[in-house]
């Protein structure tokens, strides 16, 4: 039987997670490092490449069901869990609508193979919609698929840095494949990046949204670390207190914005319901979410791959098993754990579990750093807290 990792919490605080029980929630599988769009904040364009651009091999996505799913199974005989092992399935880029439809169509029979030895498996996939087309949308139905569109918002909103790579927009075509989903009723979510052009358009991108009909619309904030691509705290909270309060006056709001529903969720508010799942940041859940790199590097997160020091392991190379024995899991774990002193005196540190790891990566000399957005995310909680109160 494998081993599970033992993880010290290397903090003198209350750990934010236990790893002892460490599971896997969901896997970015980057179907292919290529995209007809060259979005010019896009962490993978500005990240160092350490390969050459490819498509995934099919290696790697059978070697890692079946890694995973041993896992699971070694994972939950040892704690005595009566619960069939499952995985979120996240079709990843690039683009990953650019490989083809009949390489769907191979990676899903890999997927069968696995479900039939007892993995479940639901699909979703981040696509930027320019490529979705009628074969696509009936193999999407066929498969159950979840679907998110990457869309910032209106014509220019959108333009200002979603553009091909001969520096032509992509809103239309973007539409275009939101249209097709609309028209026969498929359920879709968004996933809009806030930049600098977005500041003090909040009512435009707002009604936007409400005009397109996404079930839920995810923001978040442009970053490339401590580069002129990050988008400023300082926007970042202008932008989001002003949305929430559009947001919020909507007696029925046509779709949901996932931050501050789980927000809410987490200060107790009445009006929403119990949620199955909340956002890693929130969760306390880090590393559950892994990415799969198209030459089979693995990372302990989506986030963190623009950053090759942060690879754990290759599933060429080793199991899953072992990825997450060695060092570089171990190490990247116990540092989640790590974080200032001054996040325990927070108001508001039972709500962002102190920020996003890869916003707060440890300094140079190891030492722990507070979340890039550190600032803005307090005032975002705090602005939602009030409103919850004067309920």
């Amino acid at each position: 039987m494998n081993r599970i990792p033992d993880i010290q919490n290397l903090s003198p605080f209350p750990p934010l997670q236990d790893y002892q029980y460490y599971d896997v929630f969901s896997a970015v599988f980057k179907i292919s490092d290529l995209c007809n769009l060259h979005c010019t904040y896009c962490y993978r364009e500005n990240a160092l490449q350490t390969h050459a651009l490819q498509d995934m091999d099919l290696e790697i996505i059978d070697n890692m069901l079946a890694s995973i799913l041993e896992y699971k199974q070694n994972l939950y005989r040892k704690y005595g869990w009566n619960k069939t092992p499952s995985l979120y399935f996240i079709w990843h880029g690039g683009e990953p609508l650019i490989v083809g439809i009949d390489r769907f169509q191979a990676i899903l029979s890999i997927q069968e193979k696995y479900r039939k030895q007892g993995l479940l498996i639901d699909n979703c996939i981040q696509t930027n919609g320019t490529l979705i087309n009628d074969d696509f949308l009936r193999l999407f139905k066929k498969e159950h698929f979840r679907i998110g569109v990457s869309i910032d918002g209106p014509r220019e909103i959108q333009d200002a840095h979603r553009i091909h790579k001969n520096g032509k927009p992509s809103f239309d075509q973007t539409m275009q494949g939101i249209s097709l989903l609309r028209e026969c009723d498929y359920p879709w979510s968004a996933i809009s990046v806030i930049n600098t052009e977005a500041i003090g358009h909040e009512k435009e991108i707002h009604a936007f949204f409400q005009e397109q009909k996404p079930f839920e619309v995810d923001f978040t904030p442009a970053f490339f670390y401590e580069t002129d691509i990050s988008l400023p705290p300082k926007d970042y909270s202008s932008f989001m207190i002003k949305l929430f309060d559009i947001w919020i006056s909507e007696k029925n709001p046509v779709y949901e914005i996932r931050f501050f529903k789980d927000v809410l969720y987490l200060l107790g508010y009445k009006e929403i319901p119990d949620k199955s799942s909340v956002i890693c940041e929130l969760s306390g859940k880090c590393h559950r979410n892994i990415s799969v790199g198209s030459n089979g590097d693995i990372y302990s997160c989506e986030c963190l791959n623009s950053k090759p020091e942060n690879r754990i392991g290759n599933i060429l190379e080793k199991s899953f098993s072992e990825i997450i024995l060695d060092e570089p899991f171990v190490n990247m774990a116990g540092n989640t754990n790590l974080y200032r002193s001054e996040c325990l005196d927070c108001d508001v540190f039972t709500i962002c579990k102190a920020g996003c790891y890869n916003r707060r990566l440890p300094a140079e000399d190891g030492n722990p750093k507070l979340d890039f957005y550190c600032d803005a995310r307090k005032e975002i909680i705090r602005h939602i807290k009030d409103y919850v109160v004067r309920q």
